[in-house]
């Protein structure tokens, strides 16, 4: 039968590519076209004018083939990706076929000034030989809402700082470092982790070893299916490295390492002597155990033998500053100092028998919580805490005669939206001491240093976990040259005055990197780049808005920055809109207004009246503008009761006159949005459904009734095909199925799904057909951060 075909092809591509033919009479079902496109989740058919239906796929990678239909599928938001399928038909003869699945993929961050998040708590701090500081902090995620673990460093005795570790063992749940442990210059920091699955805390141990450039988990311990953390970690003065921390059945565990950090053994388990909070080991050493109210010490002789429980005091011992429950200060083998919230006071005691009896040294005398006492090298005490009031002020006490008096050398908050938390002090090598405190009211931690072993202070640093922290991307454009600018609201960023500012983010190196442009901050005044455009001149429009609304400018790529109009704290601005000419119009409120080409001059154009028998006109009108010009608004209207109004005007005389083109009445109005699509068409969104005019605005028909969810954002690719997003999802339309479908979904393709979410849709040049998704990614550990998923 072979002999007999002919080896020539015909192959033809539908015009609407709904259709894929080949064939011709030959041996195989060969391609004059190597390859067919289709987008992800979309159907094509292909047919063979020399094959004998029904063909079969022998081999498929992504996909399927339907033989009956003769319709290949591709995957629902499955990246850009090349693959061959073979086809056979009926008799036998066979073919392969290039299939490109077009597709968005993730491809650049948006880079945006960051925010500080909602809290920034002390835990514990260390000084390495070379003098680097590290210290530990409980952060929390401001896109999740769940609490990391952040390790600082200071390479300036604490006058400024960097992020060395953030760490997250599951991206849904937590990971908190309790406290760290120094040897040499390696640094280890011991806490517990859980996940949103099990709920379980996880015992772990992190370490780095080249200056906190990198750091690795090195001991991850459960030995049971509940509860466990690691609480204290310390150096031996053998080297060893020891770690110690309590299940859930109130067992103490102690593991060891003698080889910094490689291995672990669990050297004691001590059965349900209560919860641990804090360990010290002496000189000679022995390990103390700081258990609830009680104090075991253990002494090592061929086995460990253990001495106590010892009681501190009989009064209620309870938490204090965030997660911690008292510190023990050892200063001999024989000599020591706690300190707690003990019958709800800042108290301190002292021991002198290796821990055995206890004499209060220190009493606030009033609602209070002592969280941290350090015994200077020169013999001074330090103990700080706070008083446990509305204000919880940062103070610190000082005792110059081993406890016997104590005099107050700090005390700073003093307003009721204050709130210090989590305590820490310090004495750095130089003989300088650190005392820290949590501000709620700047999100982040403050550092005190004294230069007269506590006598004095000065506030010499803050320190905010800075991150994307609510980042949604609201805005995009780009210029002539190629240069990418984003803009988003962008969180307070945790200073003196915890201020949002205004700022650009923008790319000349295709989304490689960023630089913010046009940063402004106003004391006392939240800002936000809200909108930005480009005129076909190249000027930059951005509108500042929330407590101070103005438009700014520029006419060199963002370099430098004027403000050419500006309304009061009542008036809205919104939806800039450049023409042919380098003019642009924006609304403020229902004023329709016009900036020159030079951004020199702003002129009233029209105001939109509230129309006879309405009570109130929508403030936020919504404007667009066709190819040749013309000005597309639409304005909402109540009546006084439930119903309300949508009116579509268009203009072609630059604003001065305008003819109504649709009117609808309802008491079920979501919020309309109007789209263009860069030609004559008219497009608005209506309560999750999408409406056309081709025909500027004369006509109108429902063309997606909701179905697939709601619709919000729209964009055009550059062939003029109309996607949407609804929830999580991204859709266009199928000839072959003559339905919408979902390309992409959010909830597929970032996994796993920590609430990742599509923050917008834009025309950007990373993509071929000029189509690209904007989604949050929480994976990545930077709270809210943008990423763009160009189509190709």
């Amino acid at each position: 039968m072979s002999s007999c075909l002919n080896p020539l092809v015909d192959v033809q591509i539908d015009k609407d590519g709904s259709a894929i033919s080949f064939g011709g009479s030959g041996s195989s079902l060969s391609f004059a076209t190597s390859s067919i496109s289709v987008m992800a989740g979309d159907d094509i058919i292909i047919t063979s004018s020399n094959g004998t239906i029904p063909y079969s796929a022998t081999t498929i990678n992504y996909g399927s083939f339907n033989a009956g239909t003769s319709t290949y599928s591709a995957p629902s938001s499955q990246g850009p990706v090349n693959h061959v399928i073979s086809l056979d038909d009926f008799l036998g003869v066979s073919g392969d076929l290039t299939v490109n699945i077009l597709g968005f993929g993730e491809e650049a961050l948006v880079d945006f000034e960051m925010g500080a998040s909602w809290q920034n708590y002390p835990m514990s701090l260390v000084q390495t030989t070379d003098g680097s500081i590290y210290l530990s902090a409980i952060f929390g995620d401001g896109g999740l809402g769940w609490e990391g673990a952040a390790i600082y460093k200071s390479i300036d005795n604490g006058a400024s700082w960097s992020r060395s570790d953030t760490y997250f063992m599951y991206i849904e749940g937590e990971s908190h470092s309790l406290q760290l442990a120094a040897k040499d210059n390696d640094v280890y920091s011991c806490g517990y982790t859980f996940g949103s699955v099990t709920w379980n805390t996880e015992w772990y141990i992190r370490k780095t070893s080249n200056g906190g450039n990198s750091w690795s988990t090195i001991d991850h311990y459960m030995p049971i299916s509940g509860d466990i953390s690691c609480s204290a970690i310390a150096v031996a003065p053998s080297g060893d490295i020891v770690a110690a921390g309590n299940d859930e059945n109130d067992d103490v565990y102690i593991r060891t390492s003698n080889d910094d950090g490689v291995t672990w053994t669990t050297i004691e388990q001590l059965s349900g002597i209560g919860e641990l909070y804090d360990m010290k080991i002496s000189p000679s050493g022995d390990i103390w155990l700081l258990v609830s109210d009680k104090i075991y010490v253990g002494s090592f002789s061929g086995s460990w033998s253990w001495s106590g429980p010892h009681q501190i005091s009989a009064l209620t011992f309870s938490w204090v500053a965030y997660q911690k429950r008292g510190k023990i200060e050892l200063v001999s083998d024989s000599e020591a100092y706690y300190v707690g919230r003990v019958g709800g006071k800042w108290q301190i005691f002292k021991t002198t028998d290796g821990g055995v009896s206890w004499t209060g040294v220190y009493d606030y005398g009033a609602t209070s919580e002592g969280v941290d006492v350090i015994v200077l090298s020169t013999g001074e005490i330090i103990s700080s805490g706070n008083n446990a009031t509305s204000t919880h002020n940062h103070m610190v006490e000082k005792s110059i005669d081993n406890g016997l008096s104590w005099t107050q050398t700090l005390n700073v908050g003093g307003t009721t939206s204050a709130k210090y938390e989590g305590n820490y002090s310090f004495e750095l090598q130089n003989g300088d001491v650190l005392t820290i405190s949590s501000d709620y009211n700047t999100d982040g931690m403050k550092i005190y240093k004294s230069f007269d072993k506590g006598d004095s202070w000065n506030l010499t640093s803050h320190i905010y976990y800075s991150s994307y922290t609510y980042s949604s991307l609201d805005d995009y454009a780009e210029d002539a040259s190629g240069n990418m600018y984003a803009v988003s609201y962008i969180a307070p960023q945790g200073d003196a005055d915890p201020t949002s500012p205004f700022a650009i983010s923008k790319s000349a190196d295709n989304g490689n990197t960023w630089t913010t442009i046009g940063y402004e901050r106003t004391p006392g005044a939240h800002l936000w780049c809200s909108e930005l455009e480009i005129t076909n001149l190249g000027h930059l429009f951005a509108i500042k808005k929330k407590d101070v609304k103005e438009i700014r400018y520029s006419i060199d790529n963002g370099v430098s920055w004027s403000n050419i109009a500006a309304s009061n704290s009542v008036n809205e601005l919104h939806h800039l809109r450049a023409v042919s000419s380098g003019e642009l119009y924006y609304l403020e409120n229902e004023v329709l207004k016009k900036v020159s080409a030079d951004g020199l001059t702003v002129t009233d154009v029209y105001t939109f009246a509230i129309a006879s028998g309405q009570s109130s006109l929508e403030a936020k009108l919504r404007l667009e503008v066709m190819s040749d010009d013309t000005l597309v608004v639409n304005v909402r209207y109540r009546d006084g009761g439930i119903t309300e109004t949508m009116s579509i005007f268009t203009s072609t005389d630059g604003g001065g006159t305008w003819n109504e083109k649709l009117k609808i009445a309802s008491s079920t109005f979501a919020a309309p949005y109007l789209f263009t699509n860069g030609t004559s068409d008219i497009y608005y969104i209506l309560s999750g459904k999408i409406y056309e005019s081709k025909d500027r605005g004369n006509s109108w028909n429902e063309i997606y009734d909701g179905s697939l969810g709601s619709a919000r954002h729209i964009v055009f690719s550059s062939d003029n095909q109309l996607f949407f997003s609804a929830g999580d999802n991204v859709i266009t339309y199928s000839n072959v199925k003559a339905s919408w479908f979902v390309v992409w979904s959010s909830a597929v393709a970032i996994t796993p799904d920590y609430g990742s979410e599509i923050a917008n849709l834009i025309n950007c040049k990373l993509s071929s057909k000029r189509v690209c998704v904007v989604a949050v990614n929480y994976n990545k550990g930077l709270d809210s951060a943008n990423y763009i998923w160009p189509l190709n």
